[in-house]
């Protein structure tokens, strides 16, 4: 008896261990269903060997061909920072009162273009002679100080500024224009281009309108003469800034005193206007799209920027003069 009640209790839990195990693999089995229904799915979606359908690239991989893929943007081209040097051979007339030369370079500044301006003193003030040059050609076509600074000094522009006395009488003209024609040659020859400012009247003779009128066909005439020379077998045609005609102008619209500091010197607002002529006449923008109004302040001429009212008179006598002589008729 006591035999077949160990024997029944054996078998229950044998029993009992074939129900766990059937359990288990009851839950195993379904666990195999899933997985064979997602490798099913993935192979009806172009997984695995043989499919039908590329596999799409990692998340991360995608990111990189579209960055392959989209061009760079161009950083622009840096500007040459080269600048073209501007030389002013003058005494007092252009530097004077602050004189023209810083005009020039606020004005090239604010459109954006390479130049810097510097007048003569600049350059020879520290030379045994001084910094004083003659006032005509004639003397400065002899002065070794001159033929070597333009020679040496890598200028773009080299301005001559006459006197008008020099054109007073037939003779003294003719001499001065041949002047004028050894100095342009030696200019041309160091790589600069000749520039040359019609001089002005003095403060006396302002309103003299034959002495205006011979000045004015004196520089035609010496225009005429050194545009025609062949140099190095070409010819090299001058600018001819109409200083002169811009100064008439000026006294004429705002009153000899506002134009003339002395008898000779042009005001801080006369310079001013120089500037802005030369910046025209050489780089050959409008100064009507510049907004550069700055003058040179001192004692007897208080005012630090141009007035609304002279900046736009300015402005446009300087473009109409520019224009009249882009069509030869100045």
């Amino acid at each position: 008896m006591a035999r077949n009640t160990v024997q029944t209790g054996s078998l229950k839990t044998s029993l009992q261990k074939i129900n766990n195990c059937a359990e288990l693999l009851a839950a195993n089995m379904k666990h195999l269903h899933t997985i064979a229904g997602l490798l099913a799915l993935g192979l009806s979606v172009g997984y695995g060997k043989g499919e039908a359908t590329k596999k799409p690239p990692p998340a991360r991989a995608a990111v990189d061909v579209v960055k392959q893929q989209t061009p760079k943007p161009t950083k622009p081209k840096a500007k040459n920072l080269v600048k073209q040097k501007v030389l002013f051979l003058t005494n007092s007339t252009f530097h004077a009162h602050g004189g023209c030369m810083v005009p020039f370079n606020g004005y090239c500044a604010e459109a954006g273009v390479n130049y810097d301006a510097s007048g003569s003193y600049k350059h020879l003030e520290s030379t045994p002679r001084g910094r004083r040059i003659s006032p005509f050609l004639i003397g400065q076509i002899k002065d070794r100080r001159i033929l070597d600074l333009i020679k040496k000094g890598h200028f773009a522009y080299v301005v001559l500024v006459t006197r008008y006395s020099a054109f007073a009488t037939d003779t003294g003209a003719k001499e001065e224009i041949a002047a004028f024609k050894k100095m342009h040659e030696h200019i041309v020859r160091s790589g600069a281009r000749t520039v040359v400012s019609i001089s002005y009247l003095t403060r006396d003779l302002t309103h003299n309108a034959d002495r205006k009128a011979r000045n004015l066909a004196k520089h035609k005439e010496l225009k005429v003469a050194l545009d025609d020379m062949e140099i190095e077998g070409e010819k090299h045609p001058i600018i001819l800034a109409p200083t002169g005609l811009l100064w008439a102008e000026g006294v004429d619209r705002f009153g000899v005193d506002a134009w003339f500091a002395d008898r000779v010197h042009g005001t801080p607002l006369a310079q001013h206007a120089s500037g802005c002529l030369f910046f025209t006449f050489i780089t050959g923008k409008d100064p009507r799209e510049n907004d550069h109004v700055d003058l040179h302040a001192e004692a007897h001429f208080p005012d630090k920027q141009l007035s609304p009212e002279q900046a736009k008179w300015l402005r446009e006598r300087v473009w109409s003069l520019y224009q009249q002589q882009i069509a030869k008729k100045l």
